[in-house]
């Protein structure tokens, strides 16, 4: 879990979990609103869904930068070739715009267009 840099005024957190689709272990990243009355997480909204997951090796790190960006590490979910695969969000470090106007968006500077991919795994 994360709290948004911004927590004081938004209320937003980041959290992962795991969790099974079918036969398979999933993970996913979503942020939610902390209503401060009834002290309850509210609001979910799913940011990256479906990483593969696994029983080990399944990172999910989380660092929320003052540039309003947000790292994730995902796990290689003991598939290292993935690590490698530009278009596998596992084993990697991820990179996501959290600010108001690109809640959710790939930061315009990752290195690899369109992606939250900002480093691949071993």
């Amino acid at each position: 879990m994360e709290f948004h840099p911004e927590f004081s005024t938004n209320h937003i957190l980041f959290m992962t979990y795991t969790f099974i689709q079918g036969n398979q272990i999933k993970e996913r990243l979503s942020s939610f609103t902390y209503n401060i009355n009834s002290e309850t997480l509210e609001n979910e909204q799913i940011l990256l869904n479906n990483i593969n997951g696994y029983t080990t090796h399944i990172g999910s790190r989380i660092l929320a930068l003052e540039d309003l960006t947000i790292l994730i590490s995902t796990g290689d979910a003991q598939d290292q070739p993935a690590s490698q695969d530009v278009d596998e969000l596992t084993g990697k470090i991820l990179r996501m715009d959290i600010s108001e106007n690109n809640f959710g968006g790939i930061p315009a500077d990752n290195p690899i267009p369109n992606s939250y991919v900002l480093v691949l795994g071993p």
